[in-house]
C-alpha cells in the first residue's frame, strides 16, 4: 500500500494559516481537504495508528516505543523522503491525528495566539525539525539506532537519548555537525552514557554542549567523519574528558 501524503501547495497552505485553523485542532478529527491528498512513492503501514496509540504519553518510556514503531514503519526512506514536509503533515493531520490530538491536547482557556504557537511547535516547524513531534521522533531514532549486518537493530542509544531529553531536540542532537554524522553522534552518545555518573552526573546539558563546542573546534582541523565511534570516544576522553575543562567553575558559568 502506497503511503498517502499532502500535495505541496496544501501543506504550505496549512502552515500559512495556523492561527485561523486553530478551531480545527480542537476536535478529535481534523477537517482536511480530501482533494489535497495524493499517493507518495513509498509504502505505508496500515496499522501505524493502532500500533502507536497505546503509547500516547509524555513519559519517555512510552514515547520511545511510539518513536521506534514510527521509525520501523519508514526505516527504508531515503533522506529526501524522510525530510518531506507534506508527508509528515499528512501523518500529523490525518493518519496519526488521533495520536497527535491526545499527545498535544490544546488548552481551550488559552488565547488563539498561544494555541497557534503550540500547534506551530508540535505539528509544524516553529522550533525546527526535531521539535516537530513526529518528524523529530523519527529522526532521533534513525540517527541513534545501530543496525547490524544481519538487519537486527539495537536501540540502546535511542532509549538513552529519549530518557535524557536535555540531549535531544535542544542538546547535542540540535548540533547539526554532530547529528548529521552518524558515527560522530553515536560516539558522543556513547561517551556521555559511559560517563553519566561522573562527568555528566550534574549539568548534563551544559557539559554535553561544551563537548559539542570542542568537537566543533576539532572539526575545523580534522575530518571527524574519518573517525570510528571508538576513536571518537577515545579522542574525546583524552582531549575533552578532563574535569577541569568540562566541569563548571560555578553553577552558571561554564568553561568555554
Amino acid at each position: 500500500m502506497k503511503q498517502k501524503i499532502f500535495k505541496q501547495e496544501y501543506a504550505e497552505l496549512l502552515e500559512e494559516n495556523i492561527a485561523s485553523n486553530v478551531p480545527l485542532y480542537t476536535s478529535e478529527g481534523f477537517a482536511y481537504d480530501p482533494n489535497a491528498v495524493m499517493d507518495g512513492n513509498f509504502k505505508g503501514n496500515p496499522n501505524l495508528l493502532n500500533d502507536m496509540l497505546p503509547h500516547v504519553s509524555s513519559k519517555a518510556s512510552e514515547e520511545v516505543e511510539a518513536a521506534i514503531i514510527l521509525y520501523e514503519s519508514f526505516k527504508e526512506l531515503n533522506p529526501l523522503q524522510a525530510s518531506y514536509k507534506p508527508f509528515w503533515l499528512y501523518l500529523s493531520h490525518v493518519e496519526l491525528y488521533p495520536y497527535m490530538y491526545k499527545r498535544w491536547l490544546l488548552n481551550p482557556s488559552e488565547s488563539i495566539s498561544r494555541r497557534a504557537d503550540y500547534i506551530d511547535s508540535h505539528w509544524f516547524y516553529k522550533d525546527g525539525k526535531l521539535r516537530s513531534h513526529l518528524e523529530g521522533m523519527y529522526w532521533l531514532v534513525r540517527k541513534s539506532a545501530v543496525i547490524s549486518e544481519d538487519g537486527s537493530i539495537d536501540y540502546e542509544y535511542t532509549r538513552f537519548l529519549f530518557s535524557r531529553r536535555v540531549l535531544g531536540d535542544r542538546g547535542i542532537a540540535a548540533r547539526q555537525f554532530i547529528f548529521m554524522n552518524d558515527k560522530v553522534f553515536k560516539g558522543v552518545l556513547k561517551y556521555i552514557m559511559d560517563n553519566e555518573n561522573t562527568i555528566f552526573e550534574h549539568h548534563m546539558q551544559a557539559r554535553a554542549t561544551y563537548c559539542a563546542k570542542l568537537l566543533n573546534q576539532k572539526g575545523g582541523v580534522v575530518d571527524l567523519s574519518a573517525w570510528t565511534e571508538n576513536e571518537l570516544w577515545n579522542k574525546t576522553t583524552i582531549n575533552y574528558g578532563r574535569k577541569d575543562r568540562i566541569y563548571p567553575r560555578t553553577s552558571s558559568n561554564y568553561i568555554c
